[in-house]
């Protein structure tokens, strides 16, 4: 990418020109030009009548930063030496002509002719002159912004390919490195070569093309907000009328319960169960106005029992709950005309510890005691998970799985080198192959049109949406373990076991090398606006750097390996969790904000934030996490299960999904509650995630599966 320069100690290519009676001067000049650490290259062989000469030669000119054109009676008059500096000058090099002995009256090609000579021989008009002198005067010569003039031989061979292929827009420069080129040539050097017209023509192009795409980029935003405010509006009628149809339900229920209250029904059971407790005999003798304040006393009871199961206020709900108050209503009945006659005591002690509950249809749950459960567990919502499809085919432990981002896709990474993909329902689509080792994580972009995989092979791979390979990201020595896009789909970030994080554009062409942690770099994430980076590493430290891969901050304090960080929503603080059972909150200059302790002598494995960006959540080794406020403050401690190994976030924020060794997944309640279990894996479940919209959950595992799962749904269950 132009201004990242060439290394120091990078070599600058330069193509000899000569001519064959010159070959043993030429030689002299490459075993000079190599000492002087240069890399030349020369045309050793010879022309054939049927060799295509000029694409051999054209090659070797176009990937050369520099021409040097030996100079002699013989190369002056010869057609090819000729051609070679034509062919030098329209690719836009620099040409440095040196003169090996005198030309003893041959005129030099015409493009030669204006220029200055360095001469490799005593020349008496040439005070100085020499062998000696001459090496000195090339390599001054020869001395220019290497950085510039490699970015000129890399726009030729773009400018070319683009050219070659017909012109076509998918080759143009785009984004930061169109920027990046048109800074690059507003700081051409004095000396170094004009830009060439078919690299002129190709920036323009570039430039045209980028801001059509920009203008039609305004356009959809533009669409896309006018209909989201289309879809919120419909949303907030649609809620409007079903927020009167619950209020409706919830009017006609209370009545109902009032109905049931004044025929006795309840005030009936009151009593079988007060006799149970020894006083059936008394209380069945209370004055009228007793029996009136038991009565008043159950209406308020049943109104508070009302009031909790329309705390879902969908119509739907409200008519199943009435359908239960009415099987309550039923069922007190029939037990009332029961004990008429009876010995009260006996029959209502018998009742309760036997009592059923009549709205199950499950006949060990109906004869279940229930009088010694808390409330909640008596009127509280139980929760139903059903699995919808096991995603099968994978030979290796999968490692992730994750949706694509309008949920239509599933792609899944196996230790068997291969990823998968799936429609949402799971039936399979593509298997991506390429990879020799085993693929640790795979993703989607965020417009989903492209695949990212990552492996031990030491490689990343781009593939189309619909698994076709691209490209392979080349140039980790070590395994990869995670990539991302940022979040405008523009660039990609490679995390590896070498100690590095490489950064690459959107087509796979590399960027910028991050160096500077000193062990394995475990993740690497964009800020949500994509002008940060954030890496954490095994050598105790997280770190900063901006979106072109330059250091700005180094986050200092933990006293063990960090295992994850990650930016909060608003991007205004960072998040780490470390193997130092402590979990820390940054500002964005890298100081320090709190320390999350408390989980003892517990590993801190990873952190997350609310989706609002009001909580965190800290996972530790046994399983226990905690929820924290944004200043550092314990909201909550939930043991989660032993072995819990990750934990997300609904996209609503409204509940909890947790991971664990021991081949489930959980659901819980944003504040921990228990809400299901997600059971039929055969090994350790390394991921679970929820699709864009939270209807769905999708989790991975290391007996070679992923599993989807229709959302939890939660129902009112009463007595």
């Amino acid at each position: 990418m132009p201004g990242t320069g060439a290394k120091p100690g990078g070599k600058l290519k330069v193509f000899i020109s000569y001519s064959r009676r010159d070959l043993e001067f030429a030689d002299q000049l490459v075993a000079v030009l190599e000492w002087q650490g240069f890399l030349p290259t020369i045309d050793r062989k010879g022309i054939h009548g049927a060799e295509r000469w000029e694409e051999r030669l054209g090659q070797l000119i176009l990937e050369a930063d520099i021409v040097v054109f030996v100079l002699s009676p013989d190369s002056a008059v010869s057609d090819i030496c000729a051609w070679e500096v034509e062919e030098a000058a329209r690719r836009g090099k620099r040409i440095v002509p040196v003169l090996c002995r005198p030309l003893e009256g041959a005129q030099p090609p015409a493009r030669l002719r204006d220029l200055n000579y360095i001469h490799f021989y005593p020349e008496k008009d040439a005070p100085g002159s020499g062998f000696g002198t001459g090496q000195v005067r090339l390599v001054e010569a020869l001395s220019v912004d290497i950085g510039w003039l490699r970015e000129h031989t890399r726009l030729e061979g773009l400018a070319q390919r683009w050219e070659g292929n017909g012109r076509p827009a998918d080759l143009l420069l785009r984004g930061s490195e169109l920027a990046a080129y048109k800074a690059w040539r507003d700081r051409r050097p004095a000396n170094a070569p004009e830009l060439t017209a078919l690299q002129r023509a190709f920036l323009g192009g570039s430039e045209e093309d980028e801001a059509i795409r920009a203008g039609a980029e305004r356009k959809r935003l533009e669409e896309m907000a006018a209909a989201n405010a289309e879809r919120a509006k419909a949303l907030a009628e649609a809620q409007a009328a079903l927020q009167r149809e619950a209020e409706a339900e919830k009017a006609r229920a209370r009545a109902r319960a009032k109905r049931i209250i004044q025929g006795g029904a309840v005030a009936a059971a009151l009593v079988v169960i007060l006799g149970a407790l020894g006083i059936a005999a008394q209380q069945q003798r209370i004055a009228a106005q007793e029996q009136f304040n038991v009565q008043k006393q159950l209406a308020l009871t049943i109104e508070a029992t009302v009031q909790r199961l329309m705390a879902d206020e969908q119509a739907r709900s409200a008519k199943d709950n009435l359908q239960r108050a009415q099987k309550t209503e039923s069922y007190f009945r029939n037990e009332q005309a029961k004990l008429v006659g009876q010995d009260t005591a006996t029959k209502a002690l018998l009742l309760i510890e036997g009592m059923r509950d009549v709205t199950s249809d499950n006949e060990a749950q109906r004869t279940r005691p229930f009088v010694n459960e808390p409330w909640h567990a008596l009127y509280g919502a139980r929760s139903h998970q059903r699995e919808r499809a096991v995603l099968g085919g994978h030979t290796g432990a999968v490692n992730s799985a994750v949706f694509s981002p309008d949920g239509s896709r599933i792609l899944t990474a196996s230790d068997d080198n291969t990823a998968r993909l799936w429609d949402r329902d799971g039936k399979p689509l593509a298997t991506l192959e390429g990879h020799r080792w085993g693929v640790n994580s795979a993703v989607f972009s965020p417009d989903g049109n492209r695949i990212l995989t990552t492996s031990k092979d030491n490689t990343a791979r781009l593939w189309d949406r619909d698994g076709k390979q691209l490209v392979t990201l080349e140039g980790h020595a070590d395994a990869v373990f995670r990539a991302v896009f940022s979040p405008d789909g523009s660039c990609i970030l490679t995390a590896s076991n070498d100690k590095t994080v490489r950064l690459w554009d959107r087509d796979g062409k590399p960027l910028a090398t991050l160096e500077g942690h000193g062990d394995r770099v475990n993740n690497a994430v964009f800020s949500h606006d994509g002008s940060r980076i954030l890496t954490a590493s095994k050598d105790n430290t997280a770190r900063l750097w901006d979106c072109d891969g330059k250091p700005l901050a180094t986050l200092e304090g933990h006293g063990d390996r960090v295992h994850s960080a990650v930016f909060s929503p608003d991007g205004n603080r960072i998040l780490t969790a470390s193997n130092d059972k402590t979990a820390r909150l940054w500002d964005l200059g890298g100081m320090p904000l709190a320390i999350l302790e408390g989980h003892r002598d517990e590993v801190v494995y990873s952190g997350v934030f609310s989706p609002d960006g009001s909580r965190i959540l800290i996972v530790s080794g046994h399983g226990k996490a905690r929820l924290w406020n944004l200043s550092g403050e314990p909201l909550a401690a939930q043991d989660y299960g032993y072995g819990v190994n990750r934990a997300v976030f609904s996209p609503d924020g409204s509940r909890i999904l947790t991971s664990s060794w021991y081949e489930t997944a959980k659901l819980w309640g944003r504040d921990g509650e228990p809400l299901a279990t997600l059971e039929g894996h055969g090994g350790p479940v390394y991921s679970a995630v929820f699709s864009p919209d939270g209807s769905r959950i999708l989790t991975a595992s290391g007996d070679g599966t992923a599993r989807l799962w229709d959302r939890c749904q939660q129902r009112f269950e009463n007595p």
